[in-house]
């Protein structure tokens, strides 16, 4: 797995981490958890929101009313987790290769054993791991629901994987935009365009957005115990007094393997796709450097006008003079093309002493 991704994903993990766009990032997530949780709360109870009742005991309800209030903030944090992937991740994605190629500094990629495939995965899985440490802010809160009931851990489950497929696709989206667009605005426009796409079709399919996910569960299972309860009723009224053979309850496990077979299918499918055209599309639109040098000789053909009364036609070669060549004060390239564009663009370089400023960064 690692030799397929390269080693471009490590130094982009690390390179991301040292600009602290991450910890920005989930603290205004947790900030929005926060508010979230206070307006349930407020919606569920009503008069215990206030701040002189912030110390008084819990409102006394029974666990069937428990079980909804954490259905409710399960369903709420994993809509807003899915808010947040279609806000963040075209902004967060649609920078990988499109600021490459506005500094620049994307044809030093291709100067390097890299393929095309290790620099679109490691840029992509690099980014995609940082949103999903955002998204994580979350999970002590899925946590502590837990001890109230009411919210099967098979669903939360569910709920968490069309979560990460939706992330999958849309970063997918996102990095095709961001290898074919010019420039960053033009990457980050068509992303937020795809992806507002994207997340309609998703809406279309309940199932396969985790802003719909479990209301559709909760749908869907309340429409089988509801046909359940139908068949034992009229078991009950066909058999009269005695015992009877329950039928069985419908099967959690069953229901979600409805669901999430086809979810998956379209969104690895939509990430599949995306993935291959980047790679496919990397080097298309990258500047072609002409180096100086000494060109071809071309073959030149005298005019017939020209020709005497004895004379065949003749061909031959007329080199162009060779054009000057102004050495440069940089060392070569060689194989560590990452290494001296960190030394030569990094700084200034001094061609008596070597300037090593860039080993302290």
């Amino acid at each position: 797995m690692l030799h397929i991704v390269g080693p471009l994903l490590w130094y982009d993990l690390a390179r991301l981490a040292r600009r602290g766009r991450t910890s920005l990032l989930r603290f205004v997530y947790g900030c929005f958890l926060l508010g979230l949780l206070y307006y349930v709360f407020r919606q569920r109870f009503p008069g215990y929101h206030s701040l002189g009742r912030a110390f008084d005991l819990a409102p006394a309800l029974p666990p069937s009313e428990w079980t909804r209030f954490a259905f409710q903030v399960v369903s709420a944090v994993i809509a807003l987790q899915g808010a947040a992937i279609f806000v963040v991740a075209p902004a967060y994605l649609a920078h990988a290769v499109a600021e490459e190629r506005e500094r620049g500094t994307l044809e030093l990629l291709f100067t390097t054993p890299l393929l095309d495939r290790e620099i679109v995965l490691g840029k992509l899985l690099g980014r995609l791991a940082h949103l999903v440490n955002v998204l994580l802010t979350a999970l002590p809160i899925l946590c502590v629901v837990q001890l109230w009931g009411g919210v099967d851990g098979r669903v939360l489950l569910a709920a968490v994987t069309v979560t990460g497929l939706t992330l999958l696709s849309v970063g997918s989206v996102s990095m095709l935009c961001s290898v074919n667009a010019p420039n960053v605005l033009t990457a980050v426009v068509s992303s937020y365009a795809l992806v507002t796409i994207l997340g309609f079709f998703c809406l279309a399919l309940p199932a396969s957005s985790p802003l719909s996910f479990l209301g559709e569960f909760d749908s869907q299972y309340g429409t089988a115990l509801k046909e359940w309860g139908k068949q034992v009723a009229n078991l009950q009224r066909l058999s009269g007094p005695g015992r009877i053979m329950l039928p069985s309850l419908p099967d959690v496990n069953l229901l979600l393997l409805t669901l999430l077979i086809p979810v998956a299918l379209v969104h690895l499918a939509v990430f599949a796709l995306c993935v291959f055209l980047s790679i496919v599309s990397l080097r298309a639109g990258a500047v072609r450097l002409e180096l100086p040098g000494r060109s071809l000789p071309q073959r030149v053909r005298i005019d017939e006008a020209s020709w005497g009364p004895f004379e065949e036609p003749k061909e031959f070669s007329v080199h162009q003079p060779a054009p000057t060549v102004i050495w440069s004060h940089r060392p070569p390239v060689t194989d560590q093309a990452l290494l001296w564009k960190e030394a030569v663009h990094g700084a200034i370089f001094n061609p008596g002493r070597p300037h090593l400023e860039w080993l302290a960064r």
